[in-house]
């Protein structure tokens, strides 16, 4: 019976120590990575949404189907309607110059 006092007592303080240590780290991390700062603004900005342009009509019924896909203004895309002839499209181009206006676009995220 004194053994296992022993082993539960000594399996205790192994537990303690490696909490507290985690503790220590975890605080470190906290202050490092100013998790205070960001998790009051993202609580900010949760219901704080932009409003949502270009989205395309459509122009199916229920159980039609639609690929939505992110594509570079250089890029080829083409193949979308070669390859899916019975789905729609949604194409967005996720770097248009301002010289483009058809199509869809995302908004810039980055400043020249």
């Amino acid at each position: 019976m004194r053994w296992a006092l022993r082993f539960a007592l000594s399996a205790s303080v192994l537990a303690f120590l490696l909490l507290v240590l985690l503790k220590n780290h975890l605080e470190d991390l906290w202050d490092q990575y100013d998790v205070t700062s960001y998790i009051g603004a993202s609580w900010k900005n949760t219901f704080k949404h932009g409003t949502v342009q270009n989205i395309p009509a459509f122009n199916g019924q229920p159980g039609d189907k639609v690929i939505i896909m992110a594509t570079l203004e250089k890029e080829n895309t083409d193949w979308v309607a070669e390859g899916l002839p019975d789905w729609q499209a949604a194409i967005y181009t996720v770097n248009p110059t301002h010289n483009l206006t058809t199509g869809l676009t995302t908004p810039m995220n980055k400043r020249p």
